[in-house]
């Protein structure tokens, strides 16, 4: 069962009895894209494996060939930590060196992640980075103010410090989406004709860079 949840405020993806889970959009390009990230917690757990995965190399779901980054209590590509969250950061060349007998894997034409496992999963801020372009930073929460959000038509980014000089919005595949230069504290972003999912607001001032994840009904 696939729910999203609040935890201290911020909306969370829980995956109940996970067998595998995915998410899918039209397929893009990320040749020149240079990693994977994204924030995960588990109990009683023993793998997950991640899959980015290419519509055009006709790999099975399910195949030894597909191509996946292995986080395990032994033998993974990482150790898998139970009872905490943990930020995972995969380069994309991982993929591209797995071995596929019989098929070529390629990032031509991604349009897809997915998760599989053996338990209860929660997981958060899974999104593509070009060149450090989206990073996730730390913030005091009482910095910056994202609302509404989760949003239908608009979001309004409100700095309760310094003016607002630059807002950069990305979709999960990290293209950018909308820019604005506000030199304001206040900024109002209009999210009605993008598609449902998530979005990263990169949010400057003159005294550091943010991102603030922003949701899409």
């Amino acid at each position: 069962m696939i729910s999203q949840i609040q935890i201290q405020g911020n909306n969370t993806v829980k995956v109940q009895g996970l067998s595998f889970y995915g998410a899918d959009w039209t397929d893009v390009n990320l040749n020149d894209y240079d990693s994977v990230h994204f924030d995960y917690w588990v109990r009683n757990y023993t793998n997950i494996n991640f899959y980015v995965i290419n519509v055009s190399n006709g790999i099975p779901g399910g195949s030894p060939a597909e191509p996946r980054y292995a986080i395990a209590t032994s033998g993974g590509d990482e150790t898998l930590v139970q009872e905490e969250w943990v930020r995972v950061s995969i380069p994309l060349q991982h993929f591209l060196d797995y071995q596929t007998p019989g098929f070529t894997y390629s990032l031509d034409a991604v349009n897809q992640y997915k998760f599989d496992g053996n338990g209860d999963l929660f997981f958060d801020n899974i999104f593509f980075s070009k060149d450090g372009v989206v990073g996730l930073e730390n913030l005091p929460e009482s910095a910056f103010e994202a609302f509404p959000n989760p949003s239908k038509e608009a979001w309004i980014i409100s700095s309760k410090g310094a003016s607002i000089v630059r807002v950069e919005v990305y979709n999960l595949p990290g293209q950018q989406v909308d820019a604005f230069t506000p030199n304001n504290r206040q900024v109002w972003i209009d999210s009605a004709g993008l598609d449902s999912g998530v979005y990263f607001a990169r949010v400057s001032t003159p005294e550091r860079t943010i991102n603030i994840k922003l949701i899409k009904d």
